[in-house]
């Protein structure tokens, strides 16, 4: 039976957190342990209750250190405390897995060469807060899992990955790097496509709970989504140039390992400024989402010089 270590980062986390700890000892064919990296939460009395359960272990940060940072040393932490699992899995505080989450994924990346960093990450089934289900996430068939797609669209919510040891040991190298604007979806999903193996599942195997406390979620679909998306470039907290600062963090730090196209992908990214080169993005083939609104919506921050 594989053994699969499961990280969780939390901060204050509600009763949720029962139903997805649950879900995820109700995996079908796998053992996990579970390890719980707590923010510093001001109410810990839900994590306390698997105090003296030996399949979790609970690290409880003696300060703040924001999402990201609490994600990046719970990554370490498994790093180099489970090097005996077979697999890495990440989940959030609040959602459901269905019981064929992590050996369906496990399936997928057993069929991939061991010795290189690996990915399996799948669609979202929305709910609500009851966990009534409202949309899958994506739309099925457009993910194609290349770097000029995800140069314009990441598809990996952190919640479905599922990890072999040497992509988590990648990950764990950029342990004291500040990653707030890049993430650690961002960051396993570049890593999988540019010097691994990526492998998404169009059908989901997580209930993808939607509630006034969420950190981030899908709040709006439909219409609502696109006029959302369409004015956020307008609205100050979203100013950043997403995909931009994404292109120059992989030039930065995995240039000298692209290959020529790879780069030159990135470069067309990191590089646009003025007219001529917002011109030449945004006509780019290669570099576009695939589908209808997320590609009218990029061609609305290439043109307002916010992509």
């Amino acid at each position: 039976m594989y053994k699969v270590c499961v990280m969780m980062a939390t901060y204050n986390p509600k009763e949720y957190l029962i139903d997805q700890i649950n879900s995820v000892f109700d995996q079908e064919g796998v053992n996990v342990e579970l390890v719980i990296s707590d923010d510093c939460s001001k109410d810990r009395s839900f994590i306390e209750r698997y105090a003296d359960n030996d399949k979790v272990h609970i690290i409880k940060q003696s300060e703040n250190k924001g999402v990201t940072r609490n994600i990046m040393h719970l990554m370490k932490y498994a790093y180099d405390n489970f090097k005996d699992a077979d697999f890495y899995a990440y989940c959030d505080q609040d959602d459901v897995w269905l019981k064929d989450k992590l050996i369906t994924g496990i399936n997928k990346l057993n069929k991939l060469p061991k010795d290189m960093p690996n990915l399996y990450y799948s669609n979202l089934l929305v709910t609500d807060s009851n966990l009534t289900p409202s949309h899958e996430l994506f739309k099925r068939g457009i993910v194609k899992n290349n770097l000029g797609q995800a140069l314009s669209q990441v598809f990996v919510f952190a919640c479905t990955t599922i990890i072999n040891r040497e992509m988590l040991g990648e990950i764990a190298n950029f342990y004291d790097y500040d990653l707030e604007k890049i993430g650690y979806d961002t960051l396993v999903y570049y890593l999988a496509i540019l010097f691994g193996n990526a492998v998404f599942d169009d059908e989901p195997h997580i209930l993808y709970r939607q509630h006034m406390d969420n950190v981030s979620g899908v709040k709006k679909n439909g219409l609502d989504y696109i006029i959302d998306r369409c004015c956020a470039p307008f609205r100050k907290k979203e100013i950043q140039q997403t995909f931009k600062i994404n292109a120059q963090f992989l030039i930065d730090n995995f240039g000298y390992r692209m290959t020529s196209d790879q780069r030159c992908l990135c470069e067309k990214v990191a590089g646009y400024k003025g007219l001529a080169s917002r011109f030449k993005l945004l006509t780019n083939k290669e570099i576009r989402a695939g589908y209808f609104p997320k590609d009218f919506y990029r061609a609305v921050r290439i043109i307002l010089n916010k992509y």
